[in-house]
């Protein structure tokens, strides 16, 4: 017991202190809910160092969202690989979800404002009544998902994949819509704020199941001005080329500002002269009307020559708008780079957490192992107290066989020594000395006759609390027997005995009473028709029918009784029929004189 408590101290001494995980949330709220591992100063949830990848991560989310009441906010889980995981009501307000893999996941009720969802994979996954409000949902694959009566205002929907989604009272309200990919299985009735177009282009009837042609993909793009419509932005666009950061596009695919800002201005020069020299003409033809014709034909001249300078414009500017798609590609297409090479590098960082984790559980596995061989030699202990109490006992059988043995050769020795108590007058001091002896083995005589009455009581407390532990059970099996048919058929049921039943045959009793029963099916149930002949001068009796399964277990009773008659006819007959699932396989028939019957006739 002290080996015990002293081990239980040094337990709590060691026991190393939970520290709070350091993650600092965007809104104000209280402290991170989740544990903080051992030489970490941020936990799993929110550290985006560590690879979410891995199988056994799944797991961990699922007790962490346990642990934390469905609290997942602004938790890195890049890369989750969790199919059909349940995430139900849980709340993953700006949580990182790249390139995660969620299909079929049970997302009913989520909270997931403001999450970046980015290439993650939603196939099939519920998400009906979510709250994805302002959600990132670039190139996020949502085919086959339940977003009945989600919330995706003013989320992003570029290279979203829409193919067979039932998306029934969603509000897409406020949403950027981009470029989405859609099949005819798509349906949006009752969808808030989405484009004209779209909502035109599936507003048809549903197809039927085995139409292949409806699974057919089908791309819905904004429609965008063209570049030119606006020169002064087409102007302006050069600027983008050029890139923004130590981050930008490869090199390969940087463009020089230089040449095409001086072609635009050439173009632009060549439509002003032409505008300028095409006015001067007019006013030229005005002022020599003889010289109109010649005028007419260079204005003529002219004016071909701005629309070929405004169709070279055009042509750069259309230029300058695919340059600034492929650059943006680019960006975006190294940023997914950059992501990667993040979560690449936390990989290690990982491997050492989960080292540390492994020690500290070969710690807490060492601690159990000392434990449990402590208790081992708590049981030995026990165990050698038991054997030594028993051996006592049969030691303290042996002596008092061994005292009632000498007690019995003192008696005979004392009547062999009062016999020549004459003749032997110099033995009386050692009778003296026997008698003295005798005595004394008396005391210890009756010791051990104490302890054995000792023993023999606790037997009979140990009998008697055995049989009142049986008479408590058999108690309790009665109450439990009290609960079925059984509980009302009275102390005669037991003798009666189980008369097999087939459908339609009658059965019949002898004795004082002749009693004729048939059992049949019915409708819904079981029908059963009685009739009974009583002796002269006998009264009717009251006979119950008990219907037990083929199991022997009671299903139905069924109680016949019938009026008092002094005369008449000595028969009487009845019928009853009652609901039961299944057909009885035996009947006990229970007869008893009338309670209404004379006294002296029953």
């Amino acid at each position: 017991m002290d080996g015990s408590r002293t081990s239980d101290q040094d337990e709590t001494r060691v026991a190393p202190a939970v520290m709070v995980c350091q993650h600092r949330f965007s809104s104000s709220r209280g402290p991170c809910p989740h544990i903080l591992p051992p030489g970490a100063d941020r936990c799993l949830w929110h550290n985006p160092q560590v690879t979410k990848g891995d199988a056994y991560v799944a797991k961990l989310v699922a007790q962490a969202v346990a642990a934390a009441r469905g609290d997942l906010t602004e938790a890195c889980l890049v890369g989750l690989h969790a199919p059909g995981i349940v995430l139900a009501e849980a709340d993953l307000s700006r949580a990182d979800l790249r390139d995660a893999v969620l299909d079929g996941a049970d997302l009913r009720g989520a909270r997931l404002a403001g999450a970046k969802l980015r290439r993650t994979s939603l196939k099939r996954a519920d998400l009906s009544g979510a709250d994805l409000t302002g959600s990132d949902l670039a190139g996020t694959n949502l085919s086959g998902a339940n977003l009945a009566g989600a919330r995706l205002s003013a989320a992003m929907l570029d290279g979203t994949n829409l193919k067979g989604a039932q998306a029934e009272g969603t509000d897409f309200q406020g949403a950027e819509w981009k470029t989405v990919r859609y099949d005819r299985r798509t349906r949006l009735p009752g969808a808030l704020g989405v484009p004209d177009d779209l909502h035109t282009a599936l507003s048809g009837p549903a197809p039927a199941e085995e139409d292949a042609e409806a699974d057919e993909s089908r791309v819905w793009e904004r429609a965008v001005a063209h570049p030119s419509a606006l020169r002064a932005a087409a102007v302006a666009a050069s600027d983008l080329l050029a890139p923004d950061s130590s981050h930008g596009p490869p090199s390969a695919l940087r463009v020089r500002r230089g040449p095409w800002i001086a072609l635009v201005a050439a173009a632009a020069a060549l439509a002003l002269a032409g505008t300028a020299l095409g006015v001067w003409g007019l006013r030229r033809a005005a002022a020599l009307p003889q010289d109109h014709v010649r005028l007419a034909a260079e204005l003529a001249s002219t004016a071909r020559q701005a629309e070929a300078n405004l169709a070279e414009i055009r042509r750069v500017q259309a230029a300058l708008a695919k340059a600034e798609e492929a650059t943006s590609a680019a960006r975006t297409e190294l940023a997914r780079h950059d992501d990667e090479a993040l979560v690449r590098r936390g990989e290690v960082e990982d491997g050492r957490r989960r080292l540390a984790a492994t020690e500290t559980e070969l710690s807490r596995l060492r601690n159990a192992d000392d434990r449990a061989e402590l208790m081992s030699l708590r049981l030995a202990e026990a165990q050698r107290l038991a054997r030594e109490q028993a051996e006592q006992l049969n030691r303290q059988e042996r002596v008092g066989g061994i005292l009632a043995q000498g007690v019995r050769q003192l008696r005979d020795e004392n009547a062999r020594l009062d016999a020549a108590s004459t003749d032997r007058q110099a033995q009386e001091h050692r009778a003296e000395l026997l008698t003295a002896e005798v005595a004394t083995l008396k005391q210890e005589l009756e010791a051990v006759r104490a302890d054995r009455t000792a023993l023999a009581a606790r037997e009979r407390r140990l009998n008697q609390d055995l049989a009142d532990s049986n008479i408590a059970i058999q108690a309790y099996l009665a109450r439990v027997a009290e609960a079925d048919l059984g509980s009302v058929l009275g102390d005669d049921a037991g003798r009666q005995p189980l008369l097999p039943i087939k459908a339609g045959a009658p059965i019949g009793l002898g004795g004082d009473y002749l009693v004729s029963l048939v059992i049949d099916r019915t409708e819904g149930g079981v029908g059963a028709k009685l009739v009974v002949q009583r002796p002269a001068a006998s009264a009717n009796p009251d006979v119950s029918v008990v219907l037990y399964d083929s199991d022997q277990r009671p299903l139905r009773r069924l109680g016949f009784g019938f009026p008092h008659v002094d005369r008449g006819s000595p028969f009487a007959s009845a019928s009853a029929q009652v609901a039961c699932d299944r057909f009885p396989a035996f009947a006990r028939v229970i007869i008893s004189p009338a309670a209404t019957a004379p006294i002296g006739k029953r």
